[in-house]
């Protein structure tokens, strides 16, 4: 089996730099869009086709899917390395001869793979991108979609996160199969309908890839278009690659590896880079309103499990580092924060804040034995005591409560006399000798005789 390929790309009505680019070879096609602005977004894609095909080295799924984590890490690392490529990144669709009768297909974001076949043209690829993910969950029409302010945002892209989720897989083809790859440029601007009828009147893939590049340019041309098709056909003889077409371009046959090496690419896909610039020498374009925005899903996309990096484990020690040391700093505040408050009808310290409990951090009561009563106290200090007398260390705390204590006592107190008897020893009583009082004899008065 073998594919018959033409390919074109232009710059569209409305951008002075073209973006996109796109790899063909005896059985590999792909398509990349990139985005982020100035020169970021024809490195990007650029970067990643060329790391793509020098990575697929055998010719299955998975290596393609090997391939494609490959080009994320090198785009990723390349935006982290330059300040002004932060941020970059770019869609990536690829279609392979896996076998007999066989092609996989990868794809993130919102580049587009077709089959047309019986003259039927099917989309066979999934757009990772904001309208879509509401289109698949119904709460938008294909025709809402179409003309929604947010269809230029996507969810997935490559080298805009260490890892990426890439959708897989084997599609069965016959002869007469016809593969379309594109970027959103042409789908942005021709309904499916006209892409269809096109397919269909045109034999040759490359008259048919310049038709498509005219009809977008017609219906705005507001983005970089691409177009690749590769017809299937079945043949024991060398795969014919036709020659692109589109506007003047030169080919960008060296890859830049994720460490700084180049390889030559002889015998390997060519990767078009539609400026034929250099990453390093191409000019600065501004962001358009077209340009694509990565964002999160609304949902989440069922795909293949995220591969344990060093950079996630990095970042799982990291968050464990900042939890341990939020414990931390919670053990010793609460170990170290008092309060004078009620406990019951009773005075209490408390360690710990009071009102709040954290994970197993509780305050406790220091003082469980502690006897003295709220009611004792004086009424403006049973109302403090009350609310609650916060943030004390613990000698603050222990000098409150023995004022308290000391207060209390001093108001309840009573002073109470006691009388301890004693035997009594009764001395005889000394003889006094009774004073000598002269009486003297006071005659009674005579009386005389009356006569």
């Amino acid at each position: 089996m073998r594919l018959n390929v033409g390919a074109a790309t232009d710059v569209g009505q409305l951008r002075t730099l073209n973006e996109d680019s796109y790899a063909v070879a005896a059985d590999l096609v792909a398509v990349a869009d990139g985005m982020g602005g100035h020169r970021a977004g024809e490195v990007a894609s650029a970067l990643a086709l060329s790391t793509f095909q020098l990575a697929f080295s055998s010719r299955d799924e998975a290596a393609m899917v090997a391939a494609v984590d490959a080009a994320n890490a090198a785009v990723f690392e390349h935006a982290s390395s330059d300040l002004q490529l932060s941020g970059m990144g770019t869609t990536l669709c690829a279609a392979a001869v896996i076998g007999d009768g066989e092609i996989a297909a990868v794809n993130v974001g919102d580049s587009r793979i077709y089959l047309l076949r019986d003259g039927e043209l099917r989309q066979i690829s999934e757009d990772h991108s904001f309208v879509e993910a509401l289109v698949r969950e119904g709460r938008l029409t294909r025709a809402q979609a179409e003309v929604h302010p947010q269809k230029n945002v996507i969810t997935r892209a490559l080298g805009v996160e260490a890892d990426v989720l890439v959708d897989a897989w084997t599609v069965p083809v016959q002869d007469g199969d016809r593969i379309v790859l594109c970027s959103d440029g042409l789908t942005n601007e021709v309904p499916e309908q006209t892409i269809e009828d096109a397919l269909r009147q045109f034999n040759d893939p490359v008259e048919v890839c310049g038709r498509l590049i005219t009809l977008a340019n017609i219906g705005g041309g507001r983005d970089n278009i691409t177009v690749v098709v590769a017809d299937i056909a079945e043949s024991t003889t060398s795969p014919e690659v036709l020659e692109p077409i589109g506007r003047p371009i030169e080919r960008f046959e060296v890859a830049e590896l994720p460490s700084g090496g180049v390889v030559e690419t002889a015998d390997q896909a060519t990767v078009i880079a539609p400026t034929g610039l250099a990453p390093s020498a191409a000019p600065v374009s501004e962001p358009s309103e077209t340009d694509a925005e990565v964002v999160d899903a609304p949902t989440k996309t069922a795909a293949r499990p995220r591969r344990l990096t060093w950079r996630t484990i990095a970042m799982v020690l990291a968050v464990l580092a900042l939890l341990g040391a939020a414990l931390g700093a919670t053990d010793w505040y609460y170990k170290h924060t008092y309060s004078v408050a009620a406990n019951g009808p009773y005075v209490a310290i408390w360690q710990g804040p009071r009102d709040v409990t954290f994970l197993w951090f509780r305050p406790k009561v220091k003082n469980p034995d502690e006897d003295l009563l709220v009611a004792d106290l004086p009424r403006a200090e049973q109302d403090r005591v009350r609310n609650g007398i916060d943030n004390l260390t613990s000698e603050e705390a222990g000098n409150i409560l023995k004022q308290y204590r000391d207060a209390t006592t001093t108001t309840t107190t009573t002073t109470t006399t006691t009388t301890t008897s004693s035997p009594s020893t009764t001395a005889a009583p000394e003889s006094v000798a009774p004073e000598s009082v002269a009486s003297e004899t006071v005659p009674p008065e005579a009386t005389a005789p009356s006569g």
